[in-house]
C-alpha cells in the first residue's frame, strides 16, 4: 500500500545573512519583523562589538546594520571586527533621517528607521546594497586578476620581463641605500634550439616549465624569479654575494639532476648553463649584462651545462 503521508514543506532557504550590531532591542525586533515577511532572510543580532566580533568569527554574513552612532564613532574596534569578516558584508547605517544619514561617513548603504516599517522596502534596501559589494568586489577581483596576468609568464607561472624590470630597479635601489649586495642569475635552457628541431616546440617548452619548477624549489620568499626570453630564466638574490648566488645555482643543478633521474626519466633531460653576477647598488641593466657576458663567456669556453657542484672562479661582479 503506498504511503500517503505527507511531508511538511521545508523552510526557504537563507539566501542573505543579515547582522544587526549596536541597535536597540525595539530596532532590531522591527528588522526581524520586517525581514519575516519575506523569505531568504537570516537575521542575527548583537549589541555590542564584542558579541558582533563572536557571531562573524563563526560564519559570513551579507549584510550588517549597524547604528550610525557605532559606526560614525569608526573606533579601532569597530573597524578590527568588521576586518575579521570572511566575506564581504554590506555595512548598512541606521539613520535617523536625512540629516543624520549625511553625516554618516563610508558605508556602503544609509536606512532611514521609518524603512524598519516597510517590509519591501527594506528588504529591496538590504538586497541592493549586497549586490552593490558584490559587483565591487567582483570587479576587484578581476582587475587584481588582470594585473597579476599582466605580470606573469603565462608558460612558466613566473613573472614576466617587464615585471622583473620593476622588481629589479626596486632591489638595486635598496642595494644602494643598504649597501648590500644584490646578485643575478640568468639561467638558460641548454640545446633548446636542437630539441625544437628533434621534438618539437612542446617538448622544448615541457624543459622550460621543468627548468622553472626546478629554481622555484630552490630560491626564497625574497628572491624574484622571472622568464627573461625565451629560453632563459633569471633571479634576483637580495643580499646576494657572488659566493651565496654560487651556492644557489647548485642547488638548482642539484635540484634538476634529481628531478631528471627521478620525475623526469622517460622524457628529455633538463639543463641548464648559468650566469652570474653581483653588486652593490648597481645599475639594473649593467646587473644583468654582466650575468649574461658571463653565460656567453662559460658557453663559448665549454658549450656544455654547468656541471654538478662546479667549482670556479669568483665570477663578474659590478660596481
Amino acid at each position: 500500500m503506498p504511503n500517503t503521508a505527507t511531508r511538511e514543506s521545508a523552510p526557504p532557504a537563507i539566501l542573505l545573512r543579515v547582522l544587526t550590531l549596536g541597535l536597540s532591542v525595539s530596532d532590531a525586533r522591527r528588522v526581524r519583523k520586517a525581514l519575516a515577511f519575506g523569505e531568504g532572510f537570516g537575521v542575527h543580532g548583537a549589541r555590542s562589538v564584542r558579541g558582533g566580533s563572536r557571531l562573524l568569527r563563526k560564519g559570513d554574513f551579507d549584510a550588517i546594520i549597524v547604528n550610525t552612532d557605532l559606526w560614525k564613532s569608526a573606533n579601532d574596534d569597530l573597524r578590527a571586527v568588521l576586518a575579521e569578516q570572511p566575506g564581504d558584508a554590506a555595512i548598512i547605517a541606521l539613520a535617523d533621517g536625512p540629516a543624520e544619514a549625511g553625516a554618516v561617513p563610508d558605508p556602503h548603504a544609509v536606512m532611514d528607521r521609518t524603512d524598519l516599517d516597510a517590509p519591501n522596502e527594506l528588504a529591496a534596501r538590504i538586497r541592493e546594497a549586497v549586490a552593490r559589494v558584490r559587483e565591487s568586489r567582483r570587479r576587484e577581483t578581476m582587475a587584481r586578476w588582470l594585473e597579476r596576468d599582466a605580470s606573469t609568464d603565462r608558460l612558466t607561472g613566473l613573472a614576466n620581463h617587464k615585471a622583473f624590470e620593476k622588481t629589479l630597479t626596486q632591489l638595486c635601489a635598496e642595494s644602494a641605500e643598504s649597501g648590500q649586495p644584490i646578485a643575478v642569475l640568468l639561467i638558460e635552457v641548454s640545446d633548446a634550439e636542437s630539441v625544437v628541431e628533434a621534438y618539437g616546440q612542446e617538448e622544448a617548452d615541457t624543459m622550460l616549465r621543468r627548468a622553472a619548477e626546478g629554481v622555484t624549489r630552490c630560491i626564497r620568499g625574497l628572491d624574484a624569479a622571472a622568464r627573461l626570453t625565451s629560453d632563459t630564466l633569471v633571479v634576483a638574490v637580495p643580499d646576494g654575494s657572488i659566493e651565496v648566488a654560487q651556492r644557489m645555482c647548485r642547488r638548482i643543478a642539484q635540484q634538476l639532476e634529481q628531478l631528471n633521474a627521478a620525475e623526469w626519466h622517460a622524457s628529455v633531460p633538463t639543463t641548464v648553463s648559468f650566469g652570474l653576477a653581483s653588486g652593490v647598488g648597481p645599475l639594473p641593466a649593467e646587473l644583468v649584462a654582466a650575468a649574461g657576458r658571463e653565460l656567453s663567456h662559460r658557453e663559448g669556453r665549454r658549450r656544455l651545462p654547468l656541471p654538478i657542484g662546479f667549482h670556479d672562479e669568483d665570477g663578474p661582479s659590478v660596481a
